[in-house]
């Protein structure tokens, strides 16, 4: 699924060569890229489903299906704890034989983006899966700051609202709050900026669900990420929420990177091939 960027969807044939399709969010509004569409998208699962279960194969002595097994389950349990910062989680909805995954930077990010944790909710919803979405806390954040539509009808334009201190390019996951009081008042100043264009700024709901007590001290990606995810479970959304961070310190996941330092030339060779075939089909 697609926001606002451009997108490849990829087939591969039966010799091996993949064939890329190029996408393009649509520009109207209310329109949505959905590859493949909603509709079709449990057979696809399914399908996806059926040929992981043929895997019948070992690495380094351990069987690919244990190791399937041990990371779905930890990643449910990395979420679990997380999520149960701040909210109470239903364990029935907790089932770590189907995830649905999605994801994208902590950051306050556009509708387009917004849209996929409501498609992830209601596709768990009807599968009886995992819905998770991944805090993606590795990418390097710099001015934290928001593009407000202000002026008014008659003469619109945007306006910079910051949320924090300016810092030093440093990833969200070592990003912390800098002025807890400029952040808990940057929601009024939104909500003041867009209130000509819209009676009920949804920057005032989600504020609301930031006070002093969680916000001195805070990560500011989780503490965006929160808000946001609270805001959603308000509206009877049921996903799961972990960083990435938190993910890449599993069992499996250390063993999975070990694999690859093991086999850096087979690796680093594969890598190079994709990206020259890449390059040779878009030129």
């Amino acid at each position: 699924m697609a926001g606002t960027d451009a997108q490849d969807s990829t087939t591969r044939s039966s010799d091996g060569r993949i064939t890329y399709r190029r996408l393009r969010a649509p520009a109207g509004d209310g329109e949505v890229l959905c590859e493949p569409p909603l509709k079709e998208s449990i057979a696809a699962i399914d399908a996806n489903v059926r040929n992981l279960a043929g895997w019948n194969f070992s690495v380094d002595n351990c069987d690919v299906q244990a190791l399937c097994r041990a990371a779905r389950a930890e990643a449910c349990a990395a979420a679990v704890r997380f999520t149960s910062q701040y909210d109470d989680i239903d364990g029935t909805l907790i089932n770590p034989e189907r995830i649905y995954v999605v994801g994208h930077q902590p950051d306050l990010f556009h509708p387009g983006v917004w849209l996929k944790n409501f498609c992830l909710d209601q596709m768990a919803k009807r599968d009886g899966a995992t819905a998770l979405h991944v805090l993606v806390d590795n990418d390097v954040v710099g001015k934290v700051a928001l593009q407000v539509p202000a002026g008014g009808l008659e003469s619109p334009q945007l306006r910079e609202v910051d949320l924090d201190q300016a810092a030093a390019p440093i990833p969200w996951e070592q990003r912390q709050l800098l002025d807890a009081q400029h952040f808990l008042r940057a929601g009024d100043a939104i909500a003041e900026q867009i209130r000509a264009f819209v009676d009920a700024p949804l920057a005032t709901q989600l504020w609301q669900f930031a006070d002093e007590q969680n916000v001195q001290g805070a990560n500011l990606g989780q503490l965006l990420a929160r808000m946001r995810h609270r805001l959603e479970r308000s509206w009877g959304l049921k996903t799961l929420e972990v960083p990435l961070s938190e993910l890449c310190r599993g069992a499996t996941f250390r063993w999975f990177v070990a694999v690859l330092i093991a086999r850096l030339p087979q690796v680093h060779g594969s890598c190079n091939r994709a990206l020259a075939e890449y390059r040779r089909l878009h030129r």
